[in-house]
């Protein structure tokens, strides 16, 4: 939505953000200007976002400001365009869709719908405003006036699948009863979410946190900079969470979310029902630790098509593939989300009874650890002719760093990683399905020749398999009880860590 005020947009000059709302502050037209947003839970699967803007007009009786809002309620699904964009940041590196079409109009219970044209959702807002104030359609399409110098204005947003559910949502919270109502209740269903997201009896989730307990707290007798971030990362997790898309499991838990930004003066628009693989990986663990359901779903809707290694993420919408291109670290990703959670789970029927493309999760794992050691990755450079060289290409690694290409130092190290992880893996479980270090050698042999002192040290190639993945490297407990949730703690949960200032200034 853009907010204007005397016909200049309104932009934000500070702002904190909350787990249940985001607060914003501003000034226009001479007057403060203060705004409140919060994302109610879906129900009968329509979504409802509500904002409520407060006025503090300087001379309310003597000026007259023109005030006017234009909603922009595009809901549209995820489309398959190329992956086109070159590094760093160039101008198509998100889908940019334009030409969008819209029908708005408003019905008998002051709700404005937008339906778009090229989608099946159906968007309708729902306004309130302070006595002695009006608002009415604007001539520009998906805008509305508010006159009267209003006090506070509220809205609701809701999206549907058709479009009587949408304004049926819509006009029921027209209504300042139950607009507060669920304002309130937003704030609270947030705060149970938090609770329950570490508390093992709850049935929210199938899994459960633990808590953190120091000894020693913060110098203020507040919580410390070892609390703050690991609550801030759990915090982090549940912000991801979505009800709306049950085809992978109950909950999901997205790393994309259908927002805009302008990038090289053209606005871009993400998909909002992707999980990518890379950006699921790094907190694999706490994903298996908090929702276990979830994670093992999405691990067979990565792994089901056997094609992750040629795309960037799942279409969960679709619970399918969703597109891109080969990515060097893909590999690394889908191994540690099969690290993470069978590090919380020992989950046995996933890693050796259910085969998946031909192959049990067991043998796949030993091929990602063994994928470095394929004659495709063989390097032509004199300074590198030990390490896996991955093409040129600054598009399958890291996008902003174009000289990060051929023989990263970080892929060099998971390779390395990958191997022991796996060796771990099988002594836990007392079940080796091949010998790793013989069988790496042996690649590399055949690869490259005898392997030379330089790089790797002759040891490595004599059939000892424990130098070549030593099982007591550093590296994950594979279902240690440290990674086990815990029960309920006589601590409280440290609910200033709700709160983040996004300036110095705040509201």
């Amino acid at each position: 939505m853009t907010l204007s005020v005397d016909g200049s947009p309104v932009d934000t000059q500070s702002h904190q953000w909350h787990a249940y709302q985001v607060q914003r502050a501003a000034s226009a037209g001479g007057s403060a200007v203060h705004s409140h947003l919060r994302i109610a839970d879906a129900v009968d699967g329509v979504s409802v976002v509500l904002s409520n803007i407060s006025f503090d007009w300087a001379n309310p009786t003597l000026v007259q400001h023109n005030v006017s809002l234009r909603v922009a309620a595009e809901v549209r699904k995820f489309a398959r365009m190329p992956w086109n964009f070159v590094c760093p940041g160039g101008a198509d590196w998100i889908y940019s869709w334009s030409g969008l079409q819209t029908d708005v109009r408003k019905d008998g219970h002051g709700v404005l719908t937008v339906a778009d044209t090229k989608s099946a959702s159906v968007s309708a807002v729902a306004f309130l405003t302070s006595a002695g104030s009006d608002v009415a359609p604007a001539s520009e399409a998906g805008a509305v006036t508010i006159s009267g110098n209003p006090r506070w204005l509220a809205i609701a947003v809701t999206v549907a699948s058709t479009w009587s559910a949408a304004v049926k949502a819509a006009a029921a919270l027209s209504v300042t009863v139950a607009f507060d109502a669920l304002w309130r209740a937003a704030r609270r269903d947030w705060e149970a979410r938090w609770r329950d997201a570490f508390d093992p009896r709850a049935k929210r989730y199938s899994g459960s946190w633990p808590r953190m307990e120091l000894e020693h707290s913060g110098a203020d007798g507040g919580s410390s900079d070892l609390e703050r971030v690991y609550y801030m990362s759990c915090l982090t997790v549940l912000g991801c969470e979505r009800t709306n898309l049950p085809l992978v499991a109950p909950r999901v838990y997205l790393t994309a979310f259908g927002t805009s930004h302008t990038s090289n003066g053209t606005d871009k628009l993400h998909g909002g029902a992707a999980a990518f693989f890379w950006d699921q990986s790094v907190y694999a663990t706490l994903q298996s630790l908090l929702d276990p359901v979830w994670m093992r779903g999405f691990l067979l809707s990565a792994l089901g098509g056997g094609k992750f290694d040629n795309n960037l993420f799942v279409d969960l919408l679709a619970n399918e593939p969703g597109g891109g291109y080969w990515y060097a670290f893909n590999t690394v990703s889908v191994f540690w989300m099969l690290e993470g959670y069978l590090s919380v789970t020992n989950d046995r029927e996933l890693l050796y009874d259910m085969p998946i493309n031909g192959e049990s999760v067991s043998e796949l794992l030993e091929r990602l650890a063994t994928n470095w050691t394929d004659p495709r990755w063989s390097s032509t450079s004199p300074e590198h002719k030990w390490l896996a060289d991955y093409g040129g290409t600054a598009d399958n690694f890291l996008e902003c760093i174009p000289t990060y290409v051929h023989t990263p130092a970080a892929l060099q190290a998971q390779n390395v990683h990958m191997l022991r992880s796996v060796a771990r893996l099988h002594r836990r479980f007392q079940r080796v399905a091949r010998p790793l270090g013989a069988v790496s050698c042996a690649a590399r042999r055949r690869k490259r020749g005898p392997l030379r002192r330089r790089g790797f040290s002759a040891g490595h190639c004599r059939g000892d398999r424990e130098r070549a993945v030593r099982a007591d490297a550093v590296g994950p407990p594979w279902g240690s009880a440290a990674l086990q949730g815990s029960a309920p703690q006589r601590n409280a949960l440290p609910r200033e860590l709700w709160l983040y200032s996004g300036s110095d200034h705040t509201p």
